[in-house]
């Protein structure tokens, strides 16, 4: 009987998984506009945490109310962002020269370090939209660990869907479901604690 009861574990883990896809597919929408993608970024890692440490209720609430609150902070920073990681894009497909590899990898390492931890910054402190951009990659540097860790999550669910795509179609649609929300709920812990003695020292 204990498996139809709702706080059964089966349940908790279909509640879960249908919130995982949820926030996806809210954050994919709300970034759709490209304009947006900062302050949706910027919600899906208020959620994410929300969900990772179970508080609030109503996934699709968190957020929005999330991306309502931090629309211009997260939309300034993104105007900041955008532009050089697509610089840094085109970089890639079009400049091809051996000499540059090098320094072209070391600026995406330092950029996709920090990218996670803005939009959590922003979530979670009031503070310049400098300020966030500057904290963003002291925090990550200082605990480069944490920041390795998170960005072994993003890549590995990358490398999974990549693989799925290939050798397991059938499994590939529910994977895109979850593409985007399921890195940063497993990774809120590690950003958590990165941002401990900024927490200590606010409260």
């Amino acid at each position: 009987m204990r498996l139809f009861q709702y706080d059964a574990p089966l349940w908790r883990a279909v509640s879960t998984i249908g919130d995982l896809i949820v926030l996806n597919l809210l954050a994919c929408i709300c970034a759709l506009p490209v304009v947006t993608a900062g302050a949706s970024l910027t919600a899906l890692a208020d959620t994410s945490r929300r969900m990772a440490q179970g508080e609030g209720t109503a996934v699709w609430r968190m957020f929005l109310t999330s991306f309502r609150r931090n629309f211009r902070t997260a939309s300034l920073a993104w105007a900041v962002v955008g532009p050089v990681a697509l610089v840094l894009l085109a970089a890639w497909i079009f400049v091809q020269a051996d000499e540059l590899i090098v320094l072209k990898a070391l600026i995406s390492a330092v950029l996709l370090l920090g990218f996670p931890f803005l939009w959590s910054l922003i979530a979670r402190f009031d503070n310049t939209v400098g300020a966030h951009l500057k904290n963003a990659w002291l925090v990550a540097i200082g605990n480069l660990p944490l920041a390795l860790g998170v960005l072994a999550i993003h890549a590995g669910m990358i490398a999974l869907v990549v693989a799925t795509a290939y050798y397991l179609p059938a499994g590939f649609p529910v994977l895109l479901l979850l593409g985007v929300s399921l890195p940063w709920v497993a990774s809120a812990p590690l950003i958590e604690r990165a941002f401990r003695p900024l927490l200590d020292r606010a409260s």
